[in-house]
């Protein structure tokens, strides 16, 4: 399913041969005080899918992909990732990545180092960072603009910048909260193709 605006997507990593679905919900509710968010969600995405959640504000969309990510627990139900239940792993230890919205790029820092950020904080050794920083670009289609600053970007290619800062990662999920919405037409649909092409290509490299 292509995605929308208002659309928040999980874009996983395939993975030949593997029998467990990259997510699972068994029967999961979050619960704000009398609100039901989510009732008894039940759903299964396999490696190398693309699922979108679709429907008006209010419906509990971006609560189901903060409960993948480890920002919020369910009140019921469990959560599996890659066949492991997570209610007890921290949002730092799960192989997640989420796009927001909003981008959320260090404006004072170029391309490079925004997409570098999660690596150097975790200490990657700088050559591997290096080769990294160019396989996300070239992905992104950025290639050739690592020391620009976001303010000289155009929204479509700070949402390639966002992007190439979780895929460098190389996260089992990538969740994108409304990736789309700040976006004229012309470019929502450009990139609804080009995300889906990243998604097929990350799934063809990731493969074993």
């Amino acid at each position: 399913m292509e995605p929308t605006t208002g659309a928040r997507a999980a874009v996983t990593e395939g993975r030949a041969g593997a029998a467990e679905p990259a997510i699972r919900f068994d029967g999961v509710t979050k619960r704000f005080g009398d609100t039901e968010a989510v009732k008894d969600m039940g759903i299964e995405i396999r490696r190398g899918e693309f699922f979108s959640l679709l429907g008006p504000s209010g419906c509990g969309k971006t609560t189901t992909l903060r409960m993948v990510a480890g920002f919020e627990q369910p009140s019921e139900g469990r959560i599996f990732l890659e066949g492991k239940p997570v209610e007890a792993v921290p949002p730092y230890r799960r192989n997640v990545n989420t796009v927001f919205q909003s981008y959320a790029l260090f404006e004072h820092l170029d391309v490079a180092d925004n997409v570098a950020f999660g690596q150097q904080r975790k200490k990657v050794p700088k050559a591997e960072i290096k080769t990294r920083i160019a396989e996300a670009l070239e992905l992104v289609q950025l290639t050739g603009r690592e020391h620009a600053k976001p303010r000289e970007l155009s929204g479509g290619q700070m949402q390639r910048v966002a992007l190439a800062r979780a895929l460098i990662n190389r996260p089992a999920v990538l969740l994108l909260d409304e990736p789309l919405g700040a976006l004229d037409l012309k470019l929502r649909k450009q990139m609804q193709v080009e995300l889906k092409q990243i998604q097929r290509e990350v799934g063809s490299l990731s493969s074993t």
